[in-house]
C-alpha cells in the first residue's frame, strides 16, 4: 500500500478558506476508495463543492449543462437533435452522473458522443461505464489515450512538494481500461456531425493532449487548462500539475482567439475571458 502524509502549515493558502490556525496532516492512501480521497482534501484542493450540482448555462446557440459531481465538472452541450458529453466524473460516479441528467432533462439517447477533455481520471473515469449503457462512442485525443488504455492517470507533471506528493497517490489509483472508440488527432475539428456547432481545439499544458471545445463568440469548455483559483471561486488559477507554463500560456491565448465570452473549467468558475487574459497571460 502506497501512503503519502502531508502537512499544510500555517500561513498555506487554504488557511484563509478553512480557518484553521495549526498545521493539519492528510494522509492519503493508494487503497482508499477514489470518492473517498476527493472527501478527505480541504475544500481549497477539491476544486469543486461536495454533492450534486446541476444549472443550465443559457448560450448564444446552445444550452450547456453543468453538472458537478463534488470532484469535479462535466458539461453536456445541447444542439438541436443532439448532445454531446464533455467529460466524465471519476470512477465509481455513473449512476450519479445519470440520475444528474435525468434531472435536468438531458436523455441519455440524444448524447451523441462523449468527448474526454484530458487522459486523467477524474474526466475520463466512467467513460466506460456510459459507452456500456448507451452505446455512445467515446473520444480523446490520440496524445492522451493510453489514459484511458491503461485505466490510469497519463504522466502528472507535478511543481510543487505538494503536486509531487499527491501525484504519488492519485498515480496509483485506477479504472477498468477501453480503447476509446475516436482518436483525435492533429490540433483541431468539427463536432457539427455530432449535431453540435462547435470545435474541438487542441490546448496542451496541463497535458500533451489536452482539448478544449469551443462554442465560436460563446462558450469555452477548457478541461484543467484553467481553472477557478482553490477551485469554488471565479478568479483563475493555474491547474494542479503542469508540464508545460509557457504551453499553458500559448494554449489560452489560443482559446481566447476565438472570442468565447465564458470559460467553462472542469474545476471551479465560470471564468471570465478577460480575467483569464490578466491573470494568467499578465496582460
Amino acid at each position: 500500500m502506497a501512503c503519502v502524509t502531508y502537512t499544510l502549515s500555517p500561513g498555506w493558502p487554504g488557511d484563509a478558506l478553512t480557518d484553521r490556525k495549526a498545521p493539519r496532516r492528510l494522509v492519503f492512501s493508494s487503497e482508499m476508495p477514489y470518492s473517498y480521497i476527493s472527501a478527505s482534501l480541504p475544500r481549497a484542493l477539491r476544486h469543486a463543492p461536495s454533492g450534486l450540482g446541476v444549472r443550465d448555462l443559457r448560450m448564444a446557440t446552445n444550452r450547456i449543462v453543468e453538472i458537478s459531481l463534488g470532484w469535479g465538472k462535466v458539461y453536456v452541450v445541447e444542439g438541436e437533435e443532439k448532445s454531446i458529453l464533455v467529460d466524465t466524473p471519476g470512477p465509481g460516479n455513473g449512476r450519479r452522473l445519470v440520475r444528474a441528467l435525468a434531472k435536468r432533462g438531458v436523455p441519455l439517447d440524444r448524447i451523441s458522443l462523449i468527448l474526454i477533455t484530458h487522459g486523467h481520471l477524474d474526466h475520463f473515469g466512467t467513460a466506460l461505464y456510459l459507452r456500456e449503457r448507451t452505446g455512445v462512442p467515446v473520444a480523446i485525443h490520440e496524445l492522451d489515450a493510453d489514459g484511458l488504455r491503461t485505466g490510469r492517470n497519463v504522466r502528472l507533471y507535478p511543481r510543487n512538494l505538494f503536486e509531487k506528493a499527491f501525484g504519488l497517490i492519485v498515480s496509483r489509483l485506477k479504472t477498468n481500461p477501453f480503447e476509446p472508440d475516436i482518436l483525435l488527432k492533429g490540433e483541431e475539428g468539427d463536432l457539427e456531425e455530432y449535431g453540435i456547432a462547435a470545435r474541438w481545439v487542441r490546448t496542451p499544458g496541463h497535458s500533451p493532449g489536452s482539448i478544449s471545445v469551443v462554442i465560436p463568440g460563446d462558450a469555452a469548455i477548457v478541461g484543467d487548462l484553467v481553472i477557478g483559483k482553490f477551485g469554488f471561486g471565479r478568479k483563475p488559477a493555474y491547474p494542479l500539475w503542469v508540464r508545460d507554463g509557457q504551453q499553458l500560456k500559448d494554449s489560452i491565448g489560443k482559446l481566447l482567439d476565438y472570442g468565447p465570452t465564458v470559460l467553462l473549467s472542469g474545476h471551479g468558475g465560470p471564468l471570465r475571458p478577460e480575467d483569464v487574459r490578466r491573470v494568467i497571460l499578465r496582460q
